[in-house]
């Protein structure tokens, strides 16, 4: 599976390059800002985006209701450690296929499993499944 990653957070950055890579997917891409999101996306059609809410510049939203418009069959796996409640209710009509909730920068972890979307592919299971498992053991893996 091609697998791009945009967060702004590096240590988020490379732990998702290194599980997924040692997974046997590759990684076309790592952004640690919304720029050039939607063209990378154009020129190497991964099959799943990894996309952090809160970013330099653009938000995650905004970044997926692009993605949405030029890229409608990618799979967004949508992950944040925001707690505005605004955010979980619009990620279905936005064609997002899976919510992780990072914890805040004073817990390490995933604060839970992520919440699979109605209305996307099956293979995103397999993604979150091989998330929780990697990240859960890894002190300090998912801080922002």
């Amino acid at each position: 599976m091609q697998i791009m990653i945009v967060d702004d957070n590096a240590s988020m950055r490379k732990v998702l390059a290194a599980l997924f890579a040692s997974a046997g997917h590759e990684v076309v891409g790592v952004f640690g800002d919304g720029n050039g999101v939607e063209e990378h996306i154009r020129e190497t059609k991964p099959e799943v985006v990894c996309l952090d809410y809160h970013l330099p510049g653009r938000d995650g939203l905004t970044i997926l209701r692009a993605i949405q418009a030029t890229a409608p069959t990618v799979d967004v796996v949508f992950m944040t450690a925001s707690s505005d409640a605004a955010v979980e209710p619009v990620l279905p009509a936005l064609s997002a296929s899976l919510l992780a909730r990072k914890r805040s920068s004073r817990n390490c972890g995933p604060s839970s499993k992520p919440a699979r979307l109605p209305g996307r592919r099956r293979s995103m299971s397999s993604v979150a499944a091989q998330f929780r498992k990697r990240v859960a053991g890894k002190p300090g893996a998912a801080r922002r």
